[in-house]
C-alpha cells in the first residue's frame, strides 16, 4: 500500500508540475493577448487618425479649390447694366433693338433690374448720345 501511496504522490507531483507549466503558458498567452490587443488598439487609433487626416486634407483641398473659384469669380470683370444694353444693341447691328427686346434680354440673364429702371437707363444713354432712336428702335450712337 505504501508503494501505491508513493505512486499516487509521484503522479500528483507530475500533474501539479504539468498544471503549473500549463498555467505559465496560459499566463504568457494572456500577456501576449493583452500586448496584441494594445497593439491593435494603437494601430486602430493610428488608422483612424490617418483616415481623419486624409478626410481633413480632402476637405482642405476642396476649400482651397472653392476659394480659388471665388477668387476667380471675384476677379472677373463685371459688366454694368449700361454696358449690357450697349453690347446688346451693338450685337443686333443694323436691325437695332426695341425697348421690349432689351427688357427680355435682361429677364433672360436674371440681372434683377425692373422695367422702369431699364427704360430710365435707355433714356439716360440716349441723352448722353451713346444710343440713338429711329422708328422706335435703338442703335449705337454717333
Amino acid at each position: 500500500m505504501s508503494q501505491l501511496v508513493e505512486e499516487l504522490k509521484k503522479h500528483l507531483r507530475n500533474n501539479k508540475a504539468q498544471l503549473i507549466e500549463t498555467n505559465e503558458i496560459i499566463q504568457k498567452a494572456k500577456s501576449r493577448l493583452v500586448e496584441l490587443s494594445d497593439r491593435r488598439a494603437n494601430y486602430l487609433l493610428t488608422l483612424i487618425a490617418e483616415l481623419n487626416a486624409e478626410e481633413l486634407f480632402d476637405e482642405v483641398r476642396k476649400l482651397e479649390q472653392e476659394e480659388n473659384l471665388l477668387t476667380i469669380d471675384i476677379s472677373l470683370p463685371v459688366e454694368s447694366n449700361a454696358e449690357f444694353i450697349l453690347n446688346f444693341v451693338q450685337d443686333r447691328g443694323k436691325t437695332g433693338a426695341k425697348p421690349a427686346d432689351i427688357v427680355k434680354a435682361f429677364e433672360k440673364t436674371n440681372r434683377g433690374l425692373q422695367k422702369n429702371s431699364i427704360y430710365a437707363l435707355i433714356m439716360r444713354l440716349k441723352r448722353k448720345g451713346r444710343l440713338r432712336e429711329e422708328d422706335r428702335r435703338y442703335y449705337i450712337g454717333n
